[in-house]
């Protein structure tokens, strides 16, 4: 679980499949343990794109657990849960679809409507009703959750309505991420409470202990910073893989080339400064991966439970799957942002690498100055504050704001005589690169409006 919380899978798999192999070795009558080590194999193998080997796993892991529990139990509902999840990714939306209502029926008879179990069932459900195109009944789920987890406790500040998602403002974007050193005890006592599906009389007895339940905290603390790393880790590989020659040109060239052109472009990203950027984040995953070990090392043996039937292992397995459920729930906003600035990152280094081939054709001045203002005039029609260096905002825009006149294209496309064919088909790819930037700016808008 510790490696699984790192991100580290091959890892975690390898454990865990070591662990099953144990019990099917020597432990076969404890099925109860069997099913959670299945479950935790699925989940791992998602993470990795196995859908076909999460879904064997969750499967065996499902019929194991129709034979100890009760038809309506939390542990048969997280198995439907986890099928369903699969069978969405594997394009199954049917079952998909059948999976998660029976989830979400057993969840809704045992947790009241806010419960972090419901919010992720009807979640689930919404995105496999946008997979089959079903967009208003996928919104209307999406208010409804709303709704349901507006009495939540907030671990984070609100989604910032004016950031500027193309440049790397770490301080402003930090702030969407959870906080739970603010949290009182009682507040973190009772989000993980609600958070954890079985045995909840029993976990409050252990978290009466002010030494559990600070450890559990600060090791919330240490998950919370071990997805911060990863989503960060994942952001800077993806702008490392994608069209270095263009990154490398961008740094050689003049700033004003940049600005004259119109290309939306950090200059501080330059190939040096990402490979920095990786080194870091994978310096501090490690040492953060050293630190947590020390933690746990150091508390398995000074930590006393309760209950004597439990061991310390055991409660690291609930506690931990509490916390991976709201790391979730609770980062959400944080992973979106850094989602939305890999969009628009691609979009970006295209319309650089479209700059740099131009330049490549050696044009005369007159035709740099004359696609400098085709390129001008398409961003005065999109309006697209964030486009332009120098603006900020990308929301509170209305829709008409976006409206692109298709007769005044194609004139200003016919007036393209100075150019050569080559030239005239980098302009045009340019002005659809815009305008498909401006459309997928209008969709993040949308979403936000609905948060």
């Amino acid at each position: 679980n510790v490696y699984h919380a790192l991100n580290n899978y091959d890892t975690a798999l390898q454990h865990y499949r070591k662990a099953l192999q144990l019990h099917n070795d020597y432990h076969s009558e404890n099925l109860r343990e069997k099913a959670i080590c299945l479950n935790h194999i699925g989940s791992t193998e998602i993470e990795q794109g196995n859908y076909s080997a999460a879904c064997d796993a969750f499967q065996q892991a499902f019929q194991i657990r129709q034979q100890i529990f009760p038809p309506d139990h939390p542990h048969i509902a997280e198995s439907l849960y986890n099928i369903g999840i699969v069978q969405r990714q594997q394009g199954d939306y049917y079952d998909a679809l059948d999976s998660c209502r029976r989830a979400l029926a057993i969840r809704q008879k045992l947790f009241s409507d806010d419960h972090p179990l419901v919010a992720d069932t009807l979640e689930l459900k919404g995105k496999i009703y946008h997979s089959q195109n079903r967009f208003q009944d996928a919104l209307e789920i999406h208010r409804k959750n709303q709704g349901n987890n507006s009495s939540r406790i907030r671990t984070h500040q609100k989604m910032n309505k004016h950031y500027d998602l193309p440049t790397d403002d770490w301080k402003l974007t930090c702030k969407l991420l959870p906080n739970y050193k603010t949290l009182s005890s009682h507040e973190f006592k009772h989000l993980l409470c609600k958070t954890i599906q079985t045995d909840h009389y029993q976990i409050q007895q252990w978290l009466a202990s002010t030494e559990i339940l600070q450890f559990s905290q600060q090791l919330a603390i240490f998950i919370c910073t071990s997805f911060q790393l990863k989503i960060e880790e994942d952001y800077w590989y993806y702008i490392g893989n994608l069209n270095m020659p263009v990154v490398t040109w961008l740094s050689e060239v003049s700033k004003d080339v940049a600005e004259k052109n119109f290309i939306n472009w950090d200059h501080s990203k330059t190939k040096l400064n990402i490979q920095y950027q990786q080194n870091l984040i994978r310096n501090k995953l490690q040492r953060l991966e050293i630190n947590l070990y020390n933690y746990l090392q150091r508390y398995s043996s000074n930590l006393k439970m309760n209950d004597d039937k439990i061991s310390f292992e055991q409660w690291m397995n609930i506690i931990c799957n509490a916390l991976f459920v709201l790391m979730q729930n609770d980062s959400h906003h944080f992973n979106t942002n850094f989602e939305q600035k890999k969009i628009l990152f691609t979009y970006n280094i295209n319309d650089a690498n479209l700059v740099k081939s131009f330049y490549d054709l050696n044009p005369i001045e007159e035709q740099v100055i004359s696609q400098q203002k085709k390129r001008s005039s398409r961003s005065n029609q999109v309006m697209v504050k964030g486009i332009i260096p120098g603006n900020h905002s990308i929301t509170n825009m209305k829709q008409n704001e976006f409206d692109i006149d298709g007769s005044d294209q194609k004139n200003q496309l016919s007036s393209m005589k100075c150019f050569s064919p080559s030239m005239r088909a980098i302009i045009q790819a340019r002005l659809d690169n815009i305008e498909q930037r401006a459309q997928q700016i209008i969709k993040f808008i949308h979403v936000s409006s609905q948060e």
